[in-house]
Order: C-alpha cells, then sequence, then structure tokens
C-alpha cells in the first residue's frame, strides 16, 4: 500500500492532493463529518469532498475534519461495500457515516485485510474486444441487409 497521508481539513487536500482520473480506478476514503466518519468512494476525491464539504457547512454546520484516502484500485466500489459491513453495528441509520474514528477506519483495512487491486489493463482489453466483437456483428448483419 501507498505511504499513509491523512490531510487536516478539505482546503489542505484541495491544495496539496494530487489524484490520477482513470476510467476504471476509483478511492475509498474516510472524512471526519462532525462526530462522525463517513467512509464512501469516489472516482476524483476533490470533487466529490469538495460536494461534501459544501454540503456539511451549508445544510449541517458542520466543518468535514480530517480526510483519508486510499491508493487508486479498481475494487474500490467492493472495498467501500466490505468496510461498511465491517462497520454495520456503528453505522448511523440511512447513511455512510458511522460512529467510528478516522483510526479506527484506517486500521480497518489491514484488519480485514483489504486488497487494492490494479487490473484496469485487463479491463480495458476486455472492454475494446467485447466492442470489436459487437462492431464486427453489427458489420457483418448490415452487409446481409444492404439492399441493391
Amino acid at each position: 500500500m501507498n505511504e499513509l497521508k491523512i490531510w487536516n481539513n478539505f482546503k489542505e487536500l484541495q491544495k496539496y492532493g494530487k489524484f490520477e482520473s482513470n476510467y476504471y480506478l476509483g478511492y475509498v476514503y474516510f472524512v471526519e463529518y462532525g462526530k462522525h466518519v463517513k467512509i464512501g468512494c469516489t472516482k476524483n476525491p476533490i470533487k466529490r469532498l469538495g460536494s461534501l464539504y459544501s454540503n456539511a457547512k451549508s445544510y449541517h454546520d458542520i466543518e468535514l475534519g480530517r480526510i483519508y484516502i486510499t491508493p487508486k484500485h479498481t475494487n474500490y466500489r467492493e472495498n467501500e461495500s466490505i468496510l461498511h459491513s465491517y462497520f454495520i453495528n456503528k453505522r448511523k441509520e440511512n447513511s455512510e457515516l458511522f460512529s467510528i474514528t478516522i483510526e479506527d477506519a484506517i486500521d480497518s483495512i489491514s484488519k480485514i485485510p483489504l486488497s487494492f487491486l490494479d487490473d484496469s489493463l485487463e479491463k480495458e482489453k476486455r472492454e475494446v474486444e467485447m466492442l470489436e466483437g459487437i462492431k464486427n456483428t453489427y458489420c457483418n448483419q448490415r452487409i446481409k441487409t444492404t439492399y441493391y
């Protein structure tokens, strides 16, 4: 896993955080949200956390606290789901907020343990092959049904 980095707040993340954008890769994040920790996933951490920052401040009068973002990986949605299940007894009803500390959330990565896969090249190859197959099937059908 990459070096652990915790940002103190959204403004610091916005200023210093650098995240690659990729169709297949995403991130799991933990953010202190008032007395709770929100566990979520996103392809674009700055944009997502910016939205959370605005909503927390505008609608709940809450400042976002410390933020941790995992390394990029293709199974980020599965990891988010695993984390939600792991902390199910600490979950605030009908939300992605949990009565845990950000340290609890970070420690859970090694306790579960989570894997951070990057099979984006394989996924891209399968997608290209699938699209080529569709294109070939479509073109062959058009050739057979073309009237002269």
